[in-house]
């Protein structure tokens, strides 16, 4: 049998999110499941933990990350006024509401 794990946190980012696919692709190999882990090459804004160790048994494939565009929508509000300042709260508020998740293209 073969498992792949698509998965935004893998090592060496840190955090919490990071703990179920590390320790699937440390345990799924010891029952005999063949593991493949898709993870991003690099995302720059990932906590990073330099203890978390790669498990050597599963196969892991690094993609390159092609996140969404930074953007500082409270930096734009600050610096804009009067109806220019509603109609960028209006389409933040949008952006938010319609896409919740900001690797969903990833």
């Amino acid at each position: 049998m073969k498992v792949l794990i698509v998965t935004l946190y893998f090592p060496p980012a840190g955090g919490g999110g990071v703990q179920r696919p590390l320790k699937l692709a440390q345990y799924l190999p010891a029952l005999g499941i063949e593991t493949h882990v898709l993870a991003p090459d690099d995302p720059k804004w990932v906590h990073r933990d330099p203890d978390l160790r790669v498990p050597t048994q599963a196969w892991i494939h690094r993609v390159r990350y092609v996140g969404p565009r930074a953007r500082k929508p409270t930096e734009e509000l600050a610096a804009s006024e009067g109806l220019g300042r509603m109609l960028l709260q209006a389409q933040v508020t949008a952006r938010r509401l319609l896409l919740p998740d900001a690797s969903v293209t990833w």
